[in-house]
């Protein structure tokens, strides 16, 4: 395909009004450039003022800044590079002029070699650069998309990109943000506050309204600019038709100056047949040519015209998917045409919502379904559609969805159709709600009672036996979530016992809820049996939620025992499971993944690990249980120390905080506040809290082997604040507890724990015995990180070695010289490679070469080799004398 010349422009937009200044902002973006951050995102719907902000930041920016407006740029991804160069070059002739040649007729397998030629030229850039994609949701294109993804791996140090969208932009912004590559702004960040909008209003409006006019003006607008200008233009005009304040009270999204506004210069232009096809789509949040032909009773071919007519024209008219199959209209747009739909009589809403539901359920889309029949007040309808497809809908992870639409159901249909308060009580178990659970049972039990009264044969009947089973199951993992095992585990026991074998899938579900219970009692051998029998009769009868989530619980069973290698297989056997089924992308196999990162990280496999960590937070994005996020948290948080990244770990624990309170799951608040209160500790890079969230953890040790993760937290921060005899007491007390039920994963964590705090407290022979007995059980079981990542948490550490632990009378050909001695002794404090530089006033390049060294005269491949074997050697020193 032949490129020709084109005369490329870059110039920020210009504005009529008078901009207002956001320090808060301007921070961040300053902050963005200084940290490295190659990519920022500013997402938010128009009239947000996205494009304002960035122009007048970029005014205080002392780099080159390329101004690229995508509205150019929708094209093909040759053409793309040939614009985007050609608006570099207005600010830096000359650059990549080599390019052009590439240009001519080039093929898709030839991408690759356009792409890296202009990743060379930009990588010969010597100052600050910075591209802004205004617009950039209009970009369409997914080879456009593959680039900017590349883009950002490969950006040199000085480089940075913006883009200001309407829509989150279809980024792997997940992968991104564990990098700590990426700042996100939303219009959460944009939104006025009461002395911006009162600003905005001074510098742009002749007004003079109160604090308390400003306020109720920013609440009622939920700082929106665009509604406050237009809002502040009609007060300005004096047509409000009511008092100042009376009119600013009333605001609403269906305004008559926005009305106004739409019906003037967008409604009104357009001819019969497309505003008829604006109306009549509007009952629904998406569409495709198929549904809307069905709804405005045209043929395909008539509806896929006005929708190419509608692109054309910018006509508030969204593509969902990059292959322009699926769409809607802007949130302000649709809500002005509901509101026209209403007034024009000759339109019966009820019958194109009718219309909508059937073509959604027909296709399969079951979420637009129970809208239509939600909308339409039909709930016997919705409840239907629900329970023939609700076990497949937790399957896949749509817990949210389900707990929505049974929350917008009315009372009656719960007495109605007793199966509906199961499967509510199966989503918010899965949610993590437990404390809601029971309501739902008490009224499934009326629901039933209701039942039997009106049929008393209804208790014969092999549904009423399904849903006694799944109240069954249901009561059991209420006492799990109790900790009340031996009496969950007869409700299992129950449940098994009436599912069989009607019901093999149930009694699949039984055997697994077994294997929890099983091991909350610290019953690990008999937990093992109850997951490997229940995973083969879920896996026969399809349920692959159930099957995923044995496959995760099984996995980190392996890995507690100390089994990493047949834990990480069982990881990659359910993944395997998850991607026949077309569920590796969804939150169903999430947790499956930040399992297998978590054993990936302690084995430092670091690279595999961020890839499979990355996939999980994919996944995950809209799980929105409390146990994921904790445990996603703790994997992104080993893995940011074993890359020496302690501070973005903080930020990590920042970041989910507001998520996480008291009231909805204490102990992960606690275990939380814990993990920063160490963070903290290590890094300095904040002032160490005064208090610790938890010091007494007696009661969970009653509960040992469902809170051992959170107990091995609190006691570091027990001992990083000093309390070395209480971080002590608990320990001592845990490893009998790992011994006894064969946990040797868990038992050498502890193990290098107790070894610290024996070392703070002078105990060295107590700390070295500890260390070795861990090395001994991990070393052959790939438990690496566990010596290596033991040290970011210490607390005043003091140095064990000496001039005389090694020499040339240990069986060591070469000896240590002192530097290396010394070197050697840093490693054993757990200082980094950069820590030994800085603290020796060395390169880090010296540093490298001189434990290579070490490594080669002493005959070890790793930093823990390297400890024990210096421990061996004053052993044996010990032992002599």
């Amino acid at each position: 395909m032949a490129h020709n010349q084109v005369k490329a422009q870059s110039f920020r937009p210009s504005f009529s009004g008078k901009t207002i200044p956001r320090p808060g902002l301007f921070e961040k973006l300053d902050g963005a450039v200084k940290r490295g951050r190659q990519l920022v995102c500013l997402t938010a719907p128009a009239g947000y003022g996205k494009t304002v902000l960035i122009s007048s930041w970029l005014k205080t920016y002392d780099g080159i800044s390329i101004w690229v407006p995508c509205d150019s740029l929708n094209i093909d991804f040759p053409r793309f590079i040939f614009q985007l160069v050609a608006l570099i070059q207005t600010r830096l002739p000359g650059f990549c002029s080599e390019i052009t040649p590439l240009l001519s007729n080039i093929k898709p397998d030839e991408f690759t070699a356009l792409q890296n030629c202009f990743f060379d030229c930009l990588s010969s850039v010597p100052e600050p650069i910075l591209f802004c994609f205004d617009d950039f949701h209009l970009i369409e294109e997914p080879e456009i998309y593959r680039f900017l993804v590349l883009l950002v791996d490969r950006l040199p140090a000085v480089a940075t990109i913006i883009l200001i969208s309407r829509t989150r932009p279809p980024l792997p912004t997940a992968r991104f943000r564990v990098r700590c590559q990426l700042l996100e702004l939303t219009a959460a960040d944009l939104r006025f506050s009461s002395e911006e909008t009162k600003a905005f209003i001074q510098a742009n409006h002749e007004l003079s309204l109160t604090d308390d006019e400003i306020n109720t003006l920013t609440e009622k607008t939920e700082g929106w600019a665009a509604a406050i200008h237009l809002a502040a233009m009609v007060i300005a005009s004096g047509k409000t038709g009511h008092e100042t304040d009376s009119f600013i009270r009333s605001i609403s999204g269906n305004q008559e100056y926005i009305t106004s506004y739409l019906m003037d210069e967008v409604f009104s232009l357009q001819e019969g047949s497309v505003q008829d096809f604006l109306l009549k789509t509007s009952v629904v949040n998406r569409f495709n040519i198929f549904l809307g032909a069905a709804l405005s009773e045209i043929s395909a071919e008539k509806a896929d015209s006005i929708m190419n007519r509608l692109i054309q024209n910018n006509l508030f008219f969204l593509p969902l998917d990059s292959n322009n199959q699926w769409f809607r209209y802007h949130h302000l747009f649709s809500s002005f045409l509901r509101s026209r739909l209403v007034l024009k009589q000759s339109v019966d809403v009820d019958h194109l919502l009718y219309i909508a539901g059937v073509w959604f359920q027909t296709e399969g889309y079951l979420e637009e379904a129970v809208d239509c029949a939600l909308q339409r007040e039909r709930h016997d309808q919705a409840v239907e559609i629900i329970l023939e497809n609700w076990p497949r809908m937790l399957h896949e992870g749509n817990i949210d969805l389900m707990i929505n639409w049974c929350k917008r159901l009315s009372s009656s249909v719960f007495i109605s159709y007793p199966g509906i308060n199961i499967a509510y009580a199966w989503a918010l178990m899965l949610q993590g709600d437990f404390s809601s659970v029971p309501s739902k049972l008490n009224m499934f039990d009326r629901a039933t009672g209701e039942k039997l009264r009106l049929n008393p044969d209804y208790s014969r009947t092999l549904e009423w036996k399904q849903w006694q089973i799944e109240k069954m199951l249901l009561t059991a993992l209420l006492e799990y979530s109790r900790h009340q095992s031996e009496s969950g585990l007869e409700f299992a026991n129950k449940a098994k016992e009436t599912a069989h074998p009607d019901f093999p899938l149930l009694e699949g579900n039984a055997w697994i809820i077994s294997g929890h219970l099983y091991k909350q009692m610290g019953q690990i051998s008999e937990s093992l049996y109850a997951f490997q029998t229940g995973i083969p009769m879920t896996w026969r009868e399809g349920n692959t939620q159930a099957l995923i989530g044995a496959h995760t619980a099984l996995a980190n069973l392996l890995a507690d025992r100390g089994e990493l290698i047949k834990a990480a297989q069982i990881c990659h056997d359910g993944i395997r499971l998850a991607a026949e089924n077309r569920m590796a992308e969804t939150p169903a196999a999430a947790p499956l993944y930040i399992a297998l990162a978590y054993i990936l990280i302690e084995m430092n496999r670091l690279d595999e690990a961020e890839e499979i960590l990355n996939k999980g937070l994919t996944a995950g994005r809209i799980n929105h249980s409390l146990l994921f996020l904790f445990n996603s948290v703790i994997s992104q948080i080993r893995l940011l120390i074993a890359r020496g990244k302690a501070d973005e770990a903080l930020e990590v624990v920042d970041g989910v905080s507001h998520y996480i309170t008291p009231d909805n799951n204490s102990q992960v608040f606690a275990d939380l506040q814990a993990i920063r209160y160490l963070l903290i500790f290590n890094t300095r890079i904040r002032e160490v809290p005064v208090e610790l969230p938890v010091s007494d953890l007696s009661p969970w040790l009653y509960q040992f082997h469902a809170s051992h993760t959170s107990i091995l937290i609190h006691i570091r921060a027990l001992a990083a604040a000093g309390k070395l005899s209480d971080a002590l007491n608990y320990a001592n007390q845990c490893i009998p507890l790992c011994q006894k039920s064969d946990m040797t994963g868990v038992l050498i964590k502890f193990l290098i724990v107790r070894s610290r705090i024996r070392d703070a407290m002078g105990d060295l022979t107590g700390s070295n015995e500890d260390l070795l007995l861990a090395h001994e059980l991990g070393d052959p079981l790939k438990f690496i990180r566990s010596f290596m990542d033991e040290p970011v948490y210490r607390f005043s550490v003091r140095s064990l070695h000496s001039s005389t632990l090694l020499h040339s009378g240990n069986d060591m050909i070469i000896p240590l010289t002192s530097r290396e001695e010394e070197i050697l002794g840093l490693i054993k404090q757990g200082l980094s490679n950069y820590e030994i530089a800085a603290r020796l006033s060395i390169s880090l390049s010296t540093v490298k070469k001189h434990i290579s060294s070490i490594f080669r005269k002493i005959g070890v491949t790793s930093r823990s080799q390297a400890i024990v074997a210096q421990l061996k050697v004053k052993k044996q020193e010990d032992a002599d004398i």
